[in-house]
């Protein structure tokens, strides 16, 4: 049987800088007891076609960058974290991905500087979506994304 990465598999930092993905203290949390973790060998080479969270290989992205309300709330977060959009009564539940830089990447591998965007690519919607209320932090009842820049307007001051 394959095996497939689940989505938003955030690849661990190489604090050591010898390779071996494991934090400056010690082991991966998720390793095996006796210590064994699979590696890929240096010749494999992902598919282009990857989203970065399986490839870490950051596509080229607009100039202009993201959102800056977006990027303030990523900035504040200070880590990827998972956004996640549930339409209890369409049977829809999207995911993605809010990287420290305020970009947004769907589970397709597509990327996105503002929520809007995302939120209707994602949807497939010909109509506006207001991005900023529908996606959510990790969970369908987590604050929203404007519940986040205001949060983070307020501590900027």
């Amino acid at each position: 049987p394959s095996v497939v990465a689940p989505p938003f598999a955030v690849r661990l930092a190489d604090a050591r800088g010898d390779g071996s993905g494991q934090a400056a203290g010690g082991v991966r949390p998720d390793a095996p007891a006796d210590g064994h973790v699979a590696t890929l060998s240096a010749d494999v080479v992902p598919p282009a076609s990857l989203p970065y969270a399986f490839t870490g290989v950051v596509p080229a992205l607009a100039a202009d960058g993201a959102h800056p309300d977006l990027a303030l709330v990523a900035a504040h977060i200070g880590a990827p974290v998972a956004l996640v959009w549930s339409r209890d009564r369409r049977g829809e539940f999207y995911e993605a991905l809010l990287h420290e830089d305020g970009w947004i990447e769907l589970a397709d591998g597509s990327w996105f500087p503002e929520p809007d965007a995302a939120a209707e690519a994602v949807s497939a919607s010909d109509t506006h979506v207001d991005g900023w209320s529908v996606w959510r932090l990790e969970r369908p009842n987590g604050p929203t994304l404007t519940d986040l820049r205001d949060a983070a307007r307020s501590f900027e001051g």
